[in-house]
């Protein structure tokens, strides 16, 4: 469960954020295949996925 540890203790680091129509979003690859978008609260400390989807859908 090394994503959900990386989400966890440091999603702006582990993660990218995006730009453009997705600005205000992050995204976070995985095994090369996946890609997991999600918000950050900073003020809460709560991550939110919004989505898991495979890169070919993006």
């Amino acid at each position: 469960m090394l994503i959900i540890r990386k989400l966890k203790d440091a999603p702006d680091i582990y993660g990218k954020p995006l730009r453009g129509e997705l600005h205000g979003y992050w995204e976070l690859k995985f095994e090369n295949k996946f890609r997991i978008l999600y918000t950050i609260d900073f003020q809460e400390n709560i991550v939110t996925v919004e989505a898991i989807k495979h890169k070919d859908e993006f």
